[in-house]
């Protein structure tokens, strides 16, 4: 929304361009998805074996930060295909709207059924405990304490 509204200048002159570019991607948008990353982090905290919160936690921000490698490289290839070109002398921005309705508005959309499938359907309180194996015994809920930090007497 506000990305279309400073690419077509629509703000302006009521509006500056630096006001108008806060509530854009630069900023309000990173906030947006530290926000959002935060459920998932707890999501995975539960769903870890005890002892591996650290190795299970890097490997999601590898995750991460591969998303937004292949994010960068897809937006940059759209960029080319549709002909946006910005250079010192020769700037080309007529398919800047397509294309950003395309990136912040159809690309999130096919994420969605997505979340039927990955996302358990349980609330962030519950237990997530795996599925017994058939023909093994439950084993015993054993608590991991840190030495550090008990209480000798």
């Amino acid at each position: 929304g506000f990305d279309i509204i400073i690419v077509k200048r629509w703000h302006r002159p009521a509006i500056p361009d630096k006001v108008m570019y806060m509530f854009g991607d630069a900023i309000v948008a990173e906030m947006a998805a530290q926000l959002d990353f935060m459920p998932s982090a707890v999501l995975v905290s539960k769903v870890c074996p005890p002892g591996f919160e650290s190795t299970v936690y890097a490997t999601m921000g590898g995750f991460q930060i591969f998303g937004q490698q292949v994010a960068r490289t897809t937006g940059g290839y759209l960029a080319s295909q549709f002909g946006i070109k910005a250079g010192n002398s020769d700037c080309d921005f007529t398919n800047l709207v397509p294309l950003i309705l395309i990136s912040h508005a159809l690309f999130p959309l096919l994420t969605i059924p997505l979340t039927f499938v990955l996302i358990p359907n349980l609330k962030l309180t519950d237990e997530i405990q795996p599925p017994p194996t058939p023909g093994s015994k439950a084993e015993p809920h054993v608590e991991v304490t840190n030495p550090l930090t008990r209480n000798v007497s």
